[in-house]
């Protein structure tokens, strides 16, 4: 009457390890930006737009300080945050509670190059954010608003900015600094 129960011995044993092996966590997967720390989206209803080019308006809220401004031959470091008119974040350099801004090279903001790294979403480089950004001074606080056109519409079907590219962008800016 025994031998029949020790059968089931190893069958019961092989697939409690085989579940118990199973774990729904991929190591190689990455997770999703915690944009619970993102600033809220800055208040621009009082500035005056100021047209940058057709497609991109940029709203100065604090003025910069200095005589210094943003060129093309720059390397800068920004606090940014992308978000739809909608309010959908995109990416933020304040996601997962970063308190640095991001660094970055001008002459390179000049074509849709939107890619995953680690943990961090980098925002895509269009052009509207390049033509907003030349003439910002240390320090200067600026909306930017692009359209589809300058901003997301160009990206192939394998960015995971593509769901964003009929979208207007706001970029919500802090100059930190500007190196020559």
């Amino acid at each position: 009457m025994r031998l029949p129960l020790l059968k089931f011995i190893p069958v019961l044993l092989l697939s409690a390890f085989t579940l118990a092996a199973c774990d729904t966590e991929d190591p190689y997967s990455i997770p999703p930006p915690d944009f619970s720390t993102v600033p809220t989206a800055f208040d621009y209803s009082e500035a005056d737009p100021i047209e940058i080019e057709e497609g991109v308006e940029a709203y100065i809220l604090d003025e910069g300080e200095g005589y210094a401004t943003v060129n093309r031959r720059d390397q800068i470091a920004i606090h940014i945050t992308v978000r739809t008119l909608d309010d959908e974040i995109i990416y933020s350099s304040s996601a997962n509670s970063n308190p640095e801004p991001d660094q970055m090279a001008v002459s390179n903001i000049q074509r849709v190059n939107a890619v995953q790294i680690y943990e961090r979403r980098v925002p895509a480089y269009t052009p509207g954010l390049k033509a907003g950004l030349l003439g910002m001074k240390e320090g200067e606080r600026r909306t930017i608003i692009v359209s589809p056109e300058k901003g997301y519409e160009g990206v192939s079907e394998s960015s995971y900015t593509y769901q964003f590219r009929d979208d207007t962008l706001q970029y919500d800016i802090v100059l930190s600094s500007i190196s020559y």
